[in-house]
């Protein structure tokens, strides 16, 4: 078995006609210097934290609001706690441990915001299994929405819709008073304020 320069042997790859001269170690290390990059293995090394800008700052505080709205709209309340029931697999869930799912992907900026293309999922199926769940969504939603209001959803996949900051400003005011509103009418505390500690 050959040797490398550090002293470490050199596993050769079975029945190839490559004979490797290095350690993978060294290879490796030879690779970054020939890349010219230096302490890639460094916890000193420098990571660029990139600024959210105003616009994305704005779609978020919509993007919250909306969220909360969808899950207390469609949620049940026992115990004073409040519950939505998954579209994909019916059962019910704690309001702050749930997401609120979309239909048709939230990159449709004309129906990002539009109630009847949204409902409480579960968090596993809505982050990680999105398309192989899309079509269990797509079937629960349709019977739930009924026909004409799909078939509007659908029209309005191909509108125009503006993205500026004021207008997810809009949303995200509107959405905020949706939200105090519904929680005033099913008469519990906004689940989704932080508790303060004591």
């Amino acid at each position: 078995m050959d040797t490398c320069a550090c002293g470490r042997s050199i596993r050769q790859p079975y029945n190839s006609t490559i004979k490797l001269k290095r350690c993978p170690s060294c290879e490796l290390k030879a690779q970054l210097k020939k890349k010219k990059v230096d302490n890639f293995f460094s916890p000193k090394r420098s990571i660029v934290i990139k600024k959210s800008s105003e616009k994305s700052k704005a779609m978020k505080l919509a993007d919250m609001y909306f969220s909360r709205y969808i899950r207390l709209k469609h949620s049940i309340v026992s115990q004073g706690k409040a519950y939505c029931k998954d579209i994909i697999t019916g059962k019910y869930i704690a309001i702050k441990k749930i997401d609120n799912g979309h239909c048709i992907p939230r990159g449709v900026k004309s129906t990002r915001y539009h109630e009847d293309n949204c409902r409480p999922q579960n968090r596993a199926s809505n982050r990680f299994k999105g398309e192989d769940c899309k079509e269990i969504f797509e079937l629960h939603l349709q019977k739930e929405i009924g026909e004409e209001r799909w078939q509007a959803l659908q029209e309005l996949k191909h509108v125009y819709q503006s993205d500026t900051i004021a207008w997810y400003l809009y949303i995200a005011s509107i959405y905020k008073l949706k939200v105090d509103e519904l929680c005033a009418e099913m008469k519990i505390e906004n689940p989704f304020k932080q508790q303060k500690k004591i």
